[in-house]
């Protein structure tokens, strides 16, 4: 019989399926292969009411898969069978790898979870050419282009998970061919590094900024409206709410003092152009200079303690004043004489906000550049689905065949509180509190930490005297806690917490519950 005509191997609903070809397990312990080897054996895998009652959160369309957090685990199961009459149980000598892809469903069809070189790219619209095989390198070696070589270079394609073989007998004794794996719900992958954001989100992020840092402000800027009461960053020595916000955003974002940060440069270059005036004329020091002094003083902790109050008298008097920030806040300027002042032009406002929207650019694209993203997200169009293939030799061939896909689910948030499982905590009694020594835990402290911390005064109570003078030691401690102490602080601590932020949020009777439990006995 030529390779044509040869009956194909076929994926077949198992006989413990409710109808599907492809049918998933759910499992609430650890030792979920050996369980489910076990209920494969034993004819106990016709259970599915849990498909019916798992329906969680906002979207109830689907079942809901819960995550490795929540301390549950998923299996998927097929059967594989011979494409001859009487569809008899496939040899296991024909099979040569099997597995399964996961798959995102969308308004435009369904993406893959593609891999370059071993890393994670993401959702990915699939290729023409992986509709056959998911591997790139299997593919082009089927195809001839490549030669196989020994070690294989890194993974590229859709992302697969391996399933194993299994032959088991039915209820009736007849051999089957089961496929299993487990089905990873969770993971996080690192995107690619970005040098720079899109339009649209650079335009976003712009609007976040005031004026003339961005033009978040109560009189958007427009080019065309420039007036010279817009330039009035202080005047008679008091500052404007535009200055406030310029210097808190410059020392408390972005730290413009670190000389490590090489991207403040060209921020600071600018900040040293801004001349300061007085009625006697011009100042002999710059912004940048004046804010430099201060900050060489005890690390600008005057001008830090000077941008905290400006910013309180900044946010009252949005009360009075909402839609002007051309207002003087009652507060005089931390440098320079009584009557100093500081104007801008229109051109440099717009390159001290080119400026500002692109360190703050730079900022996000530093802090996201190694962020783990979740692999499965909750938003109403994120449903999934897996798909079983299997390779087989055919002829000297290598062929694979795709098998029938699974239910569409949803995959639960980590923190989804109808997802989250019971976790028992044993509290101490208060007779365990008096008893042994505290050798619970242990916290090493260095000797200046240990210096400040026997120097402690707890009966000063919330005042600055709680920190007294002894002399330093210079020596490592070693503080000891008892466990049954730190356990019933902490929970004394957390009802109190929550108790004080129940009159903001009105949560008590969401989170926190308590019923009768019989204390039980022993021998009982």
């Amino acid at each position: 019989m030529n390779k044509t005509n040869a009956p194909r191997p076929e994926f077949r609903a198992p006989d413990y399926s409710p109808g599907r070809k492809t049918v998933l397990h759910r499992f609430l312990d650890a030792q979920f292969v050996p369980r489910f080897i076990q209920d494969l054996n034993s004819h106990n895998l016709d259970d599915h009411s849990w498909m019916s009652q798992d329906r969680m959160g906002e979207f109830q369309d689907e079942v809901t898969l819960r995550q490795p957090i929540h301390r549950t685990f998923y299996m998927i199961s097929t059967e594989v069978v011979c494409g001859k009459p009487g569809k008899p149980a496939l040899d296991t000598k024909h099979i040569i790898s099997a597995g399964f892809v996961i798959r995102r469903q969308d308004v435009n069809g369904f993406s893959i979870w593609r891999q370059e070189n071993g890393q994670a790219v993401g959702w990915q619209p699939q290729l023409k050419d992986e509709e056959l095989e998911p591997d790139v390198y299997r593919r082009l070696c089927n195809a001839g282009v490549v030669e196989k070589r020994f070690p294989p270079p890194p993974y590229s394609g859709e992302e697969t998970h391996p399933l194993h073989v299994n032959q088991s007998r039915d209820r009736q004794g007849r051999l089957r061919t089961i496929l299993y794996g487990y089905l990873p719900i969770g993971g996080n992958y690192i995107p690619k590094s970005q040098t720079t954001l899109t339009g649209a989100a650079r335009e976003e992020l712009f609007a976040t900024l005031p004026w003339p840092s961005g033009n978040n402000s109560a009189s958007p800027y427009s080019p065309n409206s420039w007036s010279d009461s817009d330039g009035v960053l202080a005047m008679d020595g008091k500052a404007s709410r535009r200055l406030v916000k310029l210097l808190r955003i410059a020392v408390n974002r972005y730290h413009i003092f670190d000389s490590s940060r090489t991207e403040n440069t060209e921020l600071m270059n600018k900040l040293h152009t801004l001349t300061l005036h007085c009625s006697h004329g011009n100042l002999p020091e710059s912004l940048g200079q004046a804010l430099e002094g201060m900050f060489a003083d005890n690390e600008g902790e005057a001008l830090h303690d000077w941008i905290a109050k400006a910013t309180d008298l900044e946010n009252a008097s949005y009360e009075t004043h909402p839609d002007d920030d051309n207002i003087l806040l009652d507060v005089p300027l931390p440098f320079g004489p009584h009557d100093a002042e500081l104007k801008v032009s229109q051109a440099d406002a717009e390159e001290i906000n080119m400026l500002m929207s692109w360190r703050l650019e730079q900022q996000i694209l530093d802090v996201t550049r190694d962020m783990p993203l979740p692999k499965f997200e909750q938003a109403e169009s994120d449903r999934y689905y897996v798909q079983p293939f299997v390779r087989i030799k055919e002829c000297c061939n290598e062929e694979i065949i795709w098998g029938e896909a699974s239910q569409l689910f949803r995959v639960a948030a980590p923190f989804d509180p109808e997802a989250s499982r019971p976790s028992m905590i044993q509290m101490p009694s208060f007779n365990d509190l008096k008893r042994g020594i505290a050798n619970g835990l242990g916290i090493v402290t260095p000797p200046d930490m240990a210096d400040k911390l026997r120097a402690l005064k707890p009966d000063e109570g919330v005042s600055d005297k709680v920190i007294g003078i002894r002399p330093a030691l210079g020596l490592n401690m070693i503080c000891s806690f008892s466990l049954p102490v730190i356990t019933i602080c902490a929970m004394i601590l957390l009802m109190i917490l929550i108790s004080l932020l129940n009159l903001v949020f009105r949560w008590i009777p969401w989170c926190f519950s308590c019923i009768p439990f019989p204390s039980v006995k022993k021998g009982e």
